[in-house]
């Protein structure tokens, strides 16, 4: 019986990591999500301001 006990705690604690480790990759997807939204919103406000002051077109811009 003490076996059984054995390999259900580590059966338990292996589905634990596992959990774990998905919420971690979920985490550090959320962050490079989050991060990547920051550079592109940066991106297009250099447009914008670009096409406003006159230093792109309509062309150039539909281009990026």
């Amino acid at each position: 019986m003490p076996e059984d006990t054995e390999v259900s705690s580590v059966r338990r604690h292996d589905a634990i990591a596992e959990r774990y480790s998905q919420e971690v990759a979920k985490n550090e997807d959320t962050e490079r999500i989050a991060q990547r939204r920051v550079e592109l919103e940066a991106e297009q406000k250099r447009l914008v301001t670009a096409l406003t002051k006159g230093y792109l077109d309509e062309k150039d811009l539909d281009a990026r």
